[in-house]
């Protein structure tokens, strides 16, 4: 992974801080979700602030990021083996596609019920990892949270959360709609 600067980091708005990298084999939507002890009411100031909160902890966002990128497979390892998330795919989509295959908006055509590997190459979907990062009373803390789904709304909306802690260790995995 290259070096991130914060000219990388896209400030939308007060509360929408992006950034855009490529993990899983697909692009991957960064959102920072910042909370400082500065008043909204000048939104100038509190942008600023924000801007500055990412200079002075970019150091940690990279090494952060760079934990994501070299511990993917064990990411995924995790939310297989501990999320039931392949056993939940087959009988959902065994449940709502009564076909022997389904195709794919990108003209992929899978075999049902979905093996592992088109699972992981076709289907499961990182759709967002958002730092928590709370830079109030002089102290930052830093919490991740990967939320993993199907493409092409496959699963109705569910979602599955890897929770990954400060000292880089997942907290929690669970489901979520």
């Amino acid at each position: 992974m290259r070096r991130l600067e914060t000219k990388d980091f896209i400030i939308k708005a007060i509360d929408e801080i992006t950034y855009l990298t490529e993990m899983w084999k697909h692009s991957v939507n960064i959102v920072f979700n910042i909370e400082i002890d500065e008043d909204e009411g000048n939104e100038e100031v509190y942008m600023n602030k924000l801007t500055q909160v990412i200079e002075e902890n970019l150091p940690e966002i990279q090494e952060r990021l760079e934990w994501i990128e070299a511990n993917q497979d064990k990411l995924i390892e995790c939310l297989l083996s501990e999320g039931n998330v392949l056993t939940t795919v087959r009988k959902y989509m065994g449940n709502h596609h009564k076909q022997e295959y389904i195709q794919m908006e990108n003209g992929v055509r899978l075999k049902l019920p979905i093996s592992l590997e088109d699972f992981l190459a076709y289907v499961l979907h990182c759709d967002e990892i958002g730092f928590g990062i709370s830079a109030t009373d002089d102290e930052v803390k830093m919490e991740i949270s990967m939320f993993f789904t199907a493409r092409e709304n496959l699963l109705g909306g569910h979602m599955w959360e890897i929770v990954v802690s400060g000292n880089n260790e997942i907290k929690s995995l669970g489901c979520c709609q």
